[in-house]
């Protein structure tokens, strides 16, 4: 028996579910590997409920994670791990409807992955070449991988190397000066992670 004063619950008719969109990042954002980046977005239900609430995903779908707000909303993102996420959003409603997400946006994160010595033992006074790789194409304006060895007096390298736009890697020249037993040089690339040969 229904207690006196409550009506019974009605079943709700809304069986359409919200939609969202992500207004930033842009698709194809660069950013170093550790950069916070705070994702935004709008949601809507065109049925005829309430958007209830929005999750975000920055690893392509394998996880969730609540955003702060509904029809505006907001995430803040550490994005620590190198490669090329796509950056997806889900809404869902007071009726409990699930937004099936769409592709999302694709953010590089970039870190050194690797550097190749070419050839990687030669006679001192002789050269070679390094060649920098990083785990996504460089933004506009490039990535400057800063470069150092240990035995300045027996190697020389820039300072740095530019990885242009839209690249993955790039190349520098290495000088050698003769020396007077085999002499091991560590070369080092660094931007947000580290990569030696040597």
């Amino acid at each position: 028996t229904l207690q006196p004063g409550l009506l019974p619950a009605i079943k709700s008719t809304d069986t359409i579910p919200p939609s969202s969109t992500i207004t930033s990042p842009a698709n194809g954002t660069s950013v170093q590997a550790g950069t916070t980046i705070t994702v935004t977005g709008t949601a809507a239900d065109s049925g005829s409920g309430l958007v209830a609430g929005v999750e975000v995903s920055v690893d392509s779908g394998l996880t969730w994670h609540p955003a702060s707000g509904t029809t505006s909303w907001s995430y803040t993102w550490v994005a620590s791990q190198t490669g090329t996420p796509s950056v997806m959003s889900r809404a869902v409603d007071d009726s409990g409807n699930l937004e099936i997400p769409s592709a999302g946006v694709i953010v590089n994160v970039i870190g050194v992955t690797a550097i190749t010595l070419n050839p990687s033992t030669v006679p001192g006074g002789n050269s070679s070449q390094g060649t920098v790789t990083i785990s996504a194409p460089a933004g506009s304006g490039g990535v400057t991988i800063a470069l150092s060895n240990s035995n300045a007096t027996v190697a020389t390298v820039p300072s740095s190397v530019v990885v242009a736009a839209g690249n993955t890697s790039a190349s520098f020249p290495i000088t050698t000066n003769a020396v007077g037993i085999q002499t091991a040089v560590t070369i080092t690339a660094t931007y947000a992670s580290t990569a030696t040969a040597t």
